[in-house]
């Protein structure tokens, strides 16, 4: 161990005196700043002070050595209680520093921590009571601290009968309880050493001629009426019936059922037992009470030392509800499931200071109901050097394009053209007026103009033509050209499509079996690569500010592209093993006994045959490890990664959100991934958005397509603005319909009438319905006229009294002049519905439905009528229960005020 000497260590400020030490001692271990380990650190400072001979020195050399063997932090700490440490003694120096560590004690935090303290498997009584004792310290107990340490061992002891033993002695102190604790556990290991514990045997029948099968205890059947009968739910006696055992509402830990406790579950996980065939029906078989995992580690959480079994298949590290005694739980938003796709029950997440050996990092740990171990994640694992990776590949890049040169050059062309389609007596749509550009990008159309027409891949058009459409604009993430795309919404309205199968996902996967390499072709521009026969050219004619122009190739947006494509590239590439094409996409697959570039010869050789050229796009993972390099705030994640990330959350706002996603960041083949997703630098996000956005998908589909291999913290605010500000999108979308709105309720029968006409076997009815009671009345009319409805209407009213308010539609019969007379002579308000929109007399809409129906059904109407209005609605009342005649509160309504 290196020693402390002051005449040796150049890092001494110069002109400053050595520290006359009597004795060579090293210096205590740097401080690691967790206020709960000062105590400690500070008492061994104070014995290195007089063992040294430094209490001897002057104050200033004591307060140095002091700061120095603190390390680094002392001079953060000194900044923020502000010492002058030239100006303090020694003495000062100590009271404010623990006043400085003493103000970071939580000390409900820390009684919470201390009373559920309880012995853990394994531990030792003498490492249990060191642990209370340093938990007491933070508590701030005074004069009760032994009594309560006493206490807590008689509670904490996972020995029943020692608890049993210390809670019958009177007049019982601290040292008493530890005596006997002491002396109860090497009586266990002394009974332990002179009579091994063996696992329970039992016996448990087996089938004839079974050579495999799972063992279960065998379960007891007494007498179901003996008084030694326990309850099969909670394994107390006597027996008992189900609805009064108190484990009718308990959910099992093991099975996760309700019903019963855990201690008498029946579902307890066993092992295989392979026996041979044997003539004896019977076998002894072992059941299962435990090992020790060595796949475990000492950690310490914030400064507290605790156990973690190592997980490398855990997503997320977990603790129980012991460990977060007292801690401030955040809420969690993810559904976190068990082995079997089990759901967990999580009571929230706290973020705390991981520390094993020499290596520190800031985890979340995820506290979950009932756990009993601790679970540290792959991620935490290999983070703090617990788990290491022994093998890695590096994969060689094959020049394929030094190989196969004309695969990678220009524009492809398929050598068959394709011909469009048409519906019968289909309608041309053609505009006159070309669409406006905004004037800063007419310069960038006109040069992506030029590229098309140099590509082959437009002609421009003087002759007259049936259609024509109208081109969009859009701004390419480069900033220094755009996209021309076509609206040709009314040409895929007459196009006739063609049916081709896309294989699924799960049929791609079953035959990438076994498969090691990969290689991925990409055509570029993959419709234009098809020509359209000099027929169909002229359909696809689009208006632009400098004249219109058709397609020579297949254009982008047409309804029969993907299905024509797909069928064309399949046909090329058929004869070939391991190629498995989606469109322009083509990936090349081989078992890892056969070589790679062998389907590249197989692949160059069939569109030798059928193509021209089979282009690839230029390669982006290059592109984007070079502007993750350059990017500044992705180099600095880059740099976090490789390095290890700070204890504490960065003050730049735009990392506070890499580190709080700091689990799920690494760096794979010199690329920056979040989990299996690229992190795209900021330059490169708007190429990606207009990407995403590229088909116009909506919100959802995009977040979902960006979830497949892109993120960037908060990915989803700019997808739905990319969305939302989409000019395309914001003139094709549809129009949202006004939410019906309900007709008030009147407060008594007859207030308000609906009515309403109807036909029903070549007779005409007229239809009254009561808003209040649902009450219906029904006339038939002899004739069409507003003189025969006011007739009926007389009738009605001479029973029912008059209305306050009559609502109808705008038919003849009440539109009328006549029926206007009529509406003032007997005083009621008439209200008509909307012209040709029936739902605003919903009620009478809804009542001619139903009477049509009851009529239609009926061999005696009056009859039927009558049980219609004595039938309670869905608010338990017949329309006879709430009529004019059951309701006393309102008087009949006539013409006299």
């Amino acid at each position: 161990m290196a020693t402390f000497n002051p005449e040796l260590d150049s890092s001494m400020p110069a002109g400053e005196a050595p520290v006359r030490r009597h004795t060579s001692l090293p210096l205590p271990k740097q401080f690691d700043g967790m206020s709960e380990l000062w105590p400690r650190w500070r008492a061994r400072f104070q014995r290195f002070r007089l063992c040294s001979g430094l209490s001897e020195n002057p104050d200033s050399e004591q307060v140095g050595t002091l700061l120095y063997s603190m390390g680094d932090i002392a001079d953060d700490i000194l900044a923020v209680i502000q010492l002058d440490e030239s100006r303090t003694t020694y003495q000062e120096t100590l009271v404010a520093l623990d006043a400085y560590f003493n103000s970071k004690k939580f000390t409900i935090f820390a009684r919470a921590r201390f009373n559920r303290r309880v012995q853990q498997p394994g531990e030792s009584v003498d490492s249990f009571i060191q642990y209370l004792h340093k938990l007491a310290d933070e508590c701030s107990y005074l004069t009760l601290k032994d009594e309560l340490i006493r206490d807590r061992i008689v509670v904490g002891v996972r020995d029943d009968d020692l608890s049993k033993v210390l809670q019958g002695k009177q007049d019982l102190d601290l040292s008493e309880a530890i005596r006997l604790s002491r002396q109860a556990e090497a009586r266990t290991e002394g009974q332990n050493l002179l009579r091994p514990r063996v696992d329970l045997v039992q016996r448990a029948f087996v089938p004839p001629k079974t050579t495999k099968k799972f063992l279960h205890p065998p379960k007891q059947q007494p007498s179901r009426f003996g008084t030694d009968k326990k309850c099969d739910n909670c394994g107390k006696a006597p027996f008992h019936k189900k609805e009064s055992c108190p484990a009718r509402s308990a959910v099992c830990h093991s099975c996760h059922k309700k019903g019963h406790y855990s201690s008498v579950c029946h579902s307890t996980k066993v092992r295989a037992v392979d026996i041979e065939k044997e003539t004896d029906n019977f076998l002894g078989s072992i059941q299962h009470v435990g090992e020790t995992d060595v796949w475990t580690a000492e950690l310490q959480i914030d400064g507290h030392p605790s156990t973690f079994k190592l997980d490398t298949g855990a997503a997320v590290s977990v603790v129980g509800e012991e460990l977060a005694a007292g801690r401030q739980l955040q809420p969690c938003n993810k559904i976190l499931k068990g082995p079997g796709n089990t759901p967990l029950n999580v009571l929230g997440l706290f973020q705390a200071c991981l520390k094993f050996k020499n290596r520190k990092i800031r985890e979340a740990l995820y506290v979950i109901k009932g756990q009993q171990n601790s679970l540290l994640s792959g991620t935490a694992c290999s983070r703090l050097g617990l788990v290491a990776r022994l093998h890695s590949l590096t994969p060689e890049k094959p020049h394929f394009r030094k190989e196969f040169p004309n695969l990678f050059g220009g524009l492809g062309k398929l050598k068959d053209s394709y011909s469009i389609k048409l519906r019968p007596n289909v309608q041309p749509f053609s505009i006159y007026t070309p669409r406006k550009i905004a004037h800063p990008l007419l310069d960038k159309v006109k040069a992506e103009i030029k590229r098309m027409l140099d590509d082959d891949v437009i002609t421009p058009v003087e002759q007259p033509t049936e259609w024509c459409s109208g081109i969009v604009v859009v701004p390419k993430a480069d900033h220094t050209s755009v996209r021309i795309c076509m609206d040709i919404t009314a040409l895929n309205k007459a196009v006739l499509r063609e049916v081709h199968p896309l294989s699924s996902v799960d049929d791609d996967l079953a035959r990438l079996s076994g498969s090691k390499i990969f290689s991925k072709l990409d055509a570029r521009s993959g419709f234009w690569q098809m020509p359209l026969d000099p027929q169909s050219r002229l359909l696809t004619t689009f208006l632009t500010p400098f004249g219109r122009f058709c397609m020579n190739r297949l254009p982008f947006g047409i309804s029969s592209a993907p299905e024509i494509f797909q069928r064309r590239m399949s046909e090329i590439l058929k004869d070939i093993d391991g190629v498995i094409c989606h469109m322009a996409d083509i990936l090349i697959h081989s078992l890892p006994s056969s070589a790679d570039v062998a389907l590249v010869n197989d692949t160059d050789a069939m569109a030798q045959k059928t193509l021209n050229n089979l282009p690839a796009s230029s390669c982006k993972l290059q592109e984007i490890i070079t502007q993750q390099q350059s990017d500044p705030e992705v180099k600095e994640i880059r740099n976090f990664c490789q390095r290890g990330w700070p204890a504490l959350m960065p003050q730049n706002p735009l990392l506070q959100q890499y580190w709080a996603n700091q689990r799920y960041l690494t760096i794979i083949n010199d690329i920056l991934l979040f989990n299996h997703r690229i992190v795209v630098p900021t330059n490169m996000r708007l190429e990606i958005l207009n990407k995403l956005h590229e088909s116009h998908l909506g919100v959802t589909k995009c977040r979902a397509l960006a979830e497949t291999s892109v993120w960037w913290p908060n990915i989803s605010s700019p997808i739905e603005n990319m969305v939302r500000k989409c000019s395309v999108c914001s003139k094709l979308r549809p129009v949202a319909k006004e939410p019906l709105l309900p007709s008030s309720f009147p407060e008594h029968p007859w207030s308000r009438v609906a009515m309403d006409l109807f036909d029903l076997h070549g007779k005409t009815y007229l239809l009254l319905v009561d808003y209040h009671s649902r009450w219906p009345e029904i006339r038939i009319l002899d004739h069409l006229t507003s003189a025969a409805v006011i007739v009926r209407l007389k009738s009605i009213f001479a029973t029912h009294g008059i209305p306050d308010v009559l609502v109808s539609d705008n038919g003849p019969q009440f539109a009328s002049a006549e029926f206007r007379k009529f509406t003032e002579e007997f005083s009621f308000t008439h209200t008509t519905s909307s012209p040709r929109y029936p739902q605003a007399n919903g009620e009478a809409e809804r009542a001619v439905q139903t009477i049509k129906n009851l009529l239609r059904k009926a061999t005696d109407p009056y009859v039927a009528l009558l049980m219609y209005r004595a039938t309670p609605l869905q608010n338990g009342f017949a329309p006879k229960s709430n009529n004019f005649y059951t309701n006393a509160t309102r008087s009949l309504k006539i013409q006299i005020p």
